[in-house]
């Protein structure tokens, strides 16, 4: 709950005063003034948006009368700069700001065609301007990220998940079972243990134990290789990943589904990534 101090009350995103009635921007003390910084990968249109957003926000709270929208814009260019924006930059988008003026992306809602493409710096600029010339629309998309390829900090298993493609390991050898489910995979782990229980010999995981009785499946160590909601797209994605993991050994009685002989090409070159990301 905000509670008033000194005839000051934070409220939405606005600094109210009831004594002098004036209207300040809401800035929580937890407020770091962090913003987007310059070097970091985005086009430099977008960059400089950022401003303009902020001031936009200035101008529209803000009390002139008192000098409060003077005071904002101040804070902000403050806080661009310390950011990695130049200060003649700063200054002069500040400086051209004129509020209520024609959005500069107007003209892109005339073009018919749209291309998507990921940002590079420099490149992805030039070809957003030739491309304009043909009446073409250049939106950009986050490329490749660390965190594509890094491990998060996350629960190392999460089993709330469903429509994934799976990889359950053996703690004794280098076996594994691959087996894709559209079910919460709690739910399927549990029909997995329900099937060792019964002797199921159809389930490839209890063939493992029957074979080798002193093995240990390592249930806390399993992996979630891939996700889709599409049934098929799943299941080509389960074979593929059984042909990947059968040089190491897999559990599974059947090779999954059937596919085109082509699929085989790639399956060395799919392999070699994932071990390659293993051993990062």
């Amino acid at each position: 709950m905000e509670i008033e101090q000194d005839g000051h009350l934070p409220f939405v995103d606005l600094g109210l005063c009831r004594q002098s009635y004036k209207i300040t921007a809401g800035m929580k003390k937890s407020h770091t003034l962090k913003y987007s910084t310059f070097s970091s990968n985005r086009p430099r249109a977008e960059q400089l948006g950022i401003i303009k957003s902020m001031l936009h926000r200035a101008h529209n709270i803000c009390d002139e009368e008192q000098g409060h929208r003077t005071d904002e814009v101040k804070l902000l260019s403050h806080a661009f700069i310390c950011s990695g924006y130049a200060p003649k930059e700063v200054d002069r988008v500040i400086d051209s700001y004129v509020f209520d003026k024609p959005d500069d992306n107007r003209e892109a809602e005339h073009r018919t065609d749209t291309l998507c493409v990921p940002y590079v710096r420099g490149a992805s600029d030039r070809l957003r301007r030739q491309l304009a010339q043909e009446g073409v629309n250049v939106i950009f998309k986050r490329g490749q990220t660390l965190g594509k390829y890094l491990i998060n900090g996350g629960p190392p298993r999460n089993t709330r998940r469903k429509n994934v493609v799976d990889k359950i390991p053996c703690e004794t050898c280098n076996f594994c079972y691959i087996g894709e489910t559209s079910q919460w995979f709690d739910e399927r782990e549990n029909q997995h243990k329900r099937s060792i229980r019964n002797c199921d010999t159809n389930n490839g995981i209890y063939m493992h134990i029957l074979k080798h009785p002193d093995h240990v499946i390592a249930w806390d160590k399993v992996t979630f290789l891939d996700h889709d909601r599409n049934f098929y797209a799943r299941r080509m994605k389960e074979s593929l990943y059984i042909d990947i993991f059968s040089k190491t050994g897999v559990m599974n009685l059947e090779d999954g589904m059937q596919k085109n002989q082509c699929w085989n090409a790639i399956v060395p070159i799919l392999r070699e990534e994932i071990s390659e990301k293993n051993r990062v």
